[in-house]
């Protein structure tokens, strides 16, 4: 006979399936109910994760760039000491610091150097008599004529126009409108070259300041060729053959001859390097003194006077202002920085720099095209 269940231990009934069902029903409505906030939780994890990444290779490109603006300087003041030219052989235009890698970031870096003194100054059109503005005025004409030419993006329809309204804007002709025109700490008529967005419509319309590219075509902007800082002079050893000619519009070719002079041998040495360090190194025949034009062959004193031409007020063969912009791109960043600076000679000749006047620092968005003018420079 079977063993009989002890009196006290109460059969356990099943669970009603109802009750089953509401308990599924909980488990449902709490799964809907912490879905979301998960997914809204690993969503802001996620989020803040890729934010602390990209602040991460932001900070390593700017580090790369700072310490690519640093190398620079010193090139600069070094290159200042004991130099009597410049030219863009030139430590300061190394290729080897144009593109290279920031090991320690992992940042590529590419930079160009641009000789400020290798451009006209926009500030030559308010300064000294009448007579002399009008001088500058043909000379800017012809790079607004020059510099796109060949190009869909030619601005020489509007070319004395748009000289015109900058001579005005300069020399307080023109406002800005209602608002009283800025005063400069050294009086000077204009701070950084966008001010010439304000100038004329054309120039922000037509994008002149800028480099365009359509297709292969490639369309300098005024950048290339404008400038507000410097002494005004222009440097015969880094100008391009654009400003060049803007100084002899009754004798273009003297330009050419200019460039040809500068050169020298350059081709020559550069067939007879044993390396290709060597090769690199060939620095043609720059000029050291702005009388050696004078040298040159069909270059007279009636020639200068005719086209209006002082060596020494209007040429240099050194620099002290220039404009650096580097480029610095890792995996997931890029950012470009721009920077002008002005070296401060020492008390005496060929000594040591007292140091750099930093003019401008500022990001950059716009682009760089490879222009075949400038090749040297890059």
């Amino acid at each position: 006979m079977p063993p009989t269940a002890p009196a006290d231990r109460a059969a356990v009934p099943p669970r009603p399936s109802a009750e089953r069902g509401i308990a599924l029903l909980v488990v449902l409505l709490l799964t809907l109910i912490i879905v979301p906030f998960a997914a809204e939780f690993a969503y802001k994890i996620s989020l803040e994760a890729m934010t602390a990444e990209n602040v991460t290779a932001q900070l390593a490109i700017d580090n790369a760039i700072a310490g690519q603006y640093e190398v620079f300087l010193a090139r600069l003041g070094h290159d200042a000491v004991g130099n009597e030219y410049d030219s863009y052989d030139d430590a300061w235009n190394d290729e080897s610091l144009r593109t290279r890698t920031d090991s320690h970031n992992e940042v590529q870096l590419e930079s160009v150097v641009f000789d400020e003194q290798s451009k006209l100054n926009v500030r030559m059109l308010a300064q000294g008599s009448e007579a002399e503005k009008q001088i500058w005025k043909a000379r800017f004409v012809h790079v607004f004529r020059t510099f796109r030419e060949g190009t869909r993006f030619d601005a020489a329809g509007h070319a004395e126009d748009l000289v015109d309204a900058l001579y005005r804007w300069l020399n307080n002709a023109a406002t800005r409108g209602d608002l009283p025109r800025p005063k400069m700490a050294d009086d000077a008529p204009m701070a950084v070259l966008e001010e010439l967005l304000f100038v004329d419509p054309r120039f922000q319309k037509d994008g002149l300041l800028i480099d365009r590219r359509d297709g292969d075509e490639t369309a300098p902007g005024l950048h290339r060729y404008l400038t507000v800082y410097g002494t005004g002079q222009v440097n015969l050893n880094t100008a391009p053959k654009i400003v060049l000619e803007a100084f002899f519009p009754l004798d273009p070719d003297v330009a050419q001859r200019i460039i040809d002079r500068r050169e020298g041998n350059r081709e020559e040495q550069e067939e007879l390097a044993a390396s290709e360090e060597e090769a690199a190194a060939a620095t043609g025949d720059p000029f050291t003194d702005v009388n050696q034009v004078s040298e040159i062959d069909g270059v007279t004193p009636n020639l200068l006077r005719n086209n209006n031409v002082d060596l020494q007020r209007d040429f240099t063969v050194r620099s002290d202002s220039f404009v650096i912009r580097i480029a610095g791109e890792s995996r997931n960043a890029r950012r470009e920085e721009l920077y002008a600076v002005q070296r401060v000679p020492g008390s005496e000749p060929n000594a040591p720099l007292e140091g750099f006047r930093h003019l401008l620092a500022q990001e950059r968005t716009d682009p760089l095209e490879a222009d075949p003018e400038d090749e040297e420079i890059r």
